[in-house]
């Protein structure tokens, strides 16, 4: 029988980062969408901007997704919380995916039309996303 390895549900600690990444660029999508009501475009992010926000902020939903789907069939499984080895660092399955993220992070900070007040925030997750990436 072949060998298949097994996928590790994130740590809390790495869960909470991640989601932590994923509020800043929520953030940052939110206030863009309330500002288009405003007569003043220069306060919301351009449509490129928004889009690449958008795949970093679904990209690192679904490795939430799949990281709590993990531990859930895990439970199924009649294991406790403690029986259950999980990732402190950002495991092989969610790295390529968080990458995608960290890069579409980047183009949206990159854009000289991305509002001045969005800086913050995508610099806040872009350094998450790397510090995860990097450990």
């Amino acid at each position: 029988m072949p060998f298949i390895p097994r996928r590790v549900p994130f740590s809390q600690s790495l869960q909470r980062q991640l989601a932590g990444a994923k509020g800043e660029i929520a953030a940052v999508l939110f206030v863009s969408q309330s500002q288009r009501s405003i007569p003043k475009p220069q306060m919301s992010l351009t449509l490129r901007g928004g889009s690449q926000l958008s795949v970093a902020y679904n990209l690192i939903v679904q490795q939430l997704f799949t990281s709590s789907t993990i531990l859930a069939r895990q439970f199924a499984l009649g294991k406790n919380r403690n029986q259950i080895r999980k990732a402190s660092t950002l495991p092989r399955w969610a790295s390529l995916p968080i990458r995608e993220a960290r890069q579409a992070t980047g183009a949206a900070i990159q854009d000289p039309l991305t509002p001045k007040w969005a800086l913050f925030h995508l610099n806040r997750a872009y350094t998450v996303l790397t510090n995860l990436i990097d450990r």
